[in-house]
């Protein structure tokens, strides 16, 4: 199994997940999936996409049966972003 390396000079943005505090990074997809515009790593080389907004990021966690997304929704703490790398705004850089 191959594990994905992200390219930091690509990253949009990083931020916290409040319940667990664990840390994320995310970029703009270069093949998004439906409404969900970034890829958001995980520990081990996985990358699931989301949509990250200022408070909420919504991660696409699995398909049901009939392909649709099924999504969690989780409140975040930004700890940077970068507008101009597909954040949609700009944050502590």
């Amino acid at each position: 199994m191959m594990i994905e390396t992200p390219d930091y000079t690509t990253m949009a943005g990083e931020f916290r997940e409040k319940d667990l505090g664990n840390r994320f990074e995310y970029r703009v997809s270069e093949n998004p999936f439906e409404d969900f515009p970034h890829e958001v790593f995980f520990t081990e080389g996985q990358v699931r996409n989301g949509r990250i907004l200022k408070t909420v990021a919504y991660i696409v966690t699995d398909e049901d049966e009939y392909g649709n997304p099924v999504v969690e929704k989780w409140d975040i703490k930004h700890i940077w972003a970068r507008n101009e790398r597909g954040a949609g705004f700009s944050l502590g850089v």
